[in-house]
């Protein structure tokens, strides 16, 4: 029921074969990769480490050469949700299906669990946001149904830690943990919170990012336009894209975790598109096809890096790169240091969900329903 026998791997069934664009620049990575993060507990007042702000991603060094696909396989629909990994395994959603690959590109298992979203990792099991208000509980290892929690309404974004225990929001805008606490914060919760394990942060269509702990509200504070994504935790700073209002335009604003008292705000004239990673540099894809990189600490532009295409992914870090999706289905890697580019190869495709780095891989789910591993072709 829960569970079938894997699929064989099939052949790249789309234009592929065609060589990638000669790299401007080929990264050589000269330090091992940083350790998975873990999710800490701190008590009120402390600074928050710095790290990366997903707490389910695993730093790693991502391909080192000219880039080629590694392997793909075609599944039964669109892959839209965001690709998981707990640092050896990759979890895609596609047409209702939790599918488990290693990273050679076996498929290990495949669950039929109508699935609606992302699942998380919970020690040895998956937690999956499903059909009718319900999060399906599936081993890590197996795939198997384990159990059914109720989760109060359709779950947004990703599952987050707080308070030693996992969490997560509806659209109905209640907050639920499984240690059994909810918290009724808003009448409509836009984007999946975030968390440094001891507060979580999330914003409302209304234009507020509000911030709690467990059962209990914070504070809130208004945005100068609806949130265009989740926010990112760094130390001290929880920064957040919005969207422009009266034929303004967005841009990015920072305030402070324990206060939300506004640090800086910054406009950029194409405004977000959405998503941010945050290494040396805040990075966000802006609506005139470019990449920016901004200094976390002061708000000001470090780089831009033009993009032929709209961007259609969120940016996501490896150690020694920085790589986005975009709509004509192109994968391209920069410098996250001063925004050059190293490199692009045509996928075929409209890249939506990922990039996720795994090892020296780079992982993307297309809407044709390819996912895609790029690794080192040399």
């Amino acid at each position: 029921m829960g569970w079938m026998k894997p699929a064989p791997a099939l052949l790249l069934s789309m234009s592929v074969a065609c060589a990638p664009a000669a790299p401007r620049r080929v990264l050589t990575p000269t330090a091992p990769p940083a350790a998975a993060p873990t999710p800490m507990v701190r008590p009120a007042g402390a600074a928050i480490a710095p790290g990366p702000a997903g707490w389910r991603r695993f730093p790693a060094p991502g391909p080192a050469g000219t880039p080629a696909v590694a392997w793909s396989h075609r599944l039964d629909g669109p892959v839209t949700e965001e690709l998981v990994t707990d640092g050896t395994q990759i979890f895609v959603v596609a047409a209702g299906r939790v599918h488990s690959f290693d990273r050679k590109g076996v498929e290990r298992w495949r669950s039929a669990v109508g699935a609606t979203g992302a699942p998380t990792v919970d020690g040895a099991r998956l937690l999956v946001p499903g059909p009718n208000g319900k999060i399906i509980v599936i081993g890590r290892e197996d795939g198997l149904i384990q159990q059914e929690i109720e989760a109060g309404g359709a779950v947004v974004g990703a599952m987050f830690p707080v308070d030693g225990g996992v969490a997560w929001a509806t659209t109905g805008g209640a907050l639920r943990g499984l240690k059994g606490w909810s918290l009724q914060a808003s009448d409509s919760i836009s984007h999946g919170p975030v968390s440094d394990g001891w507060s979580y942060f999330y914003p409302t269509a209304t234009a507020e990012l509000i911030s709690g702990q467990a059962d209990r509200v914070r504070w809130r504070a208004v945005l100068p336009g609806p949130a265009l994504s989740s926010p990112v935790v760094a130390e001290g700073h929880v920064l957040s894209t919005y969207a422009g209002t009266q034929g303004g335009p967005g841009g990015l604003i920072a305030l402070s975790p324990d206060t939300g008292l506004e640090i800086w705000r910054m406009q950029l004239d194409g405004g977000p598109t959405g998503g941010l990673a945050l290494g040396s540099a805040l990075v966000v894809g802006d609506t005139d096809g470019a990449l920016v990189g901004v200094d976390p600490a002061r708000g000001t532009i470090r780089w831009t890096a033009p993009i032929d295409g709209a961007v259609s992914t969120a940016p996501a870090l490896g150690s020694y790169g920085l790589y986005v999706g975009n709509a004509d289905g192109r994968l391209h890697r920069f410098d996250p240091d001063d925004g050059g580019e190293s490199w692009t190869l045509p996928l075929g495709a409209t890249i939506s969900s990922g990039p996720i780095i795994v090892g020296d891989l780079v992982v993307v789910g297309l809407m044709d329903g390819n996912l895609v591993a790029v690794g080192s072709g040399g």
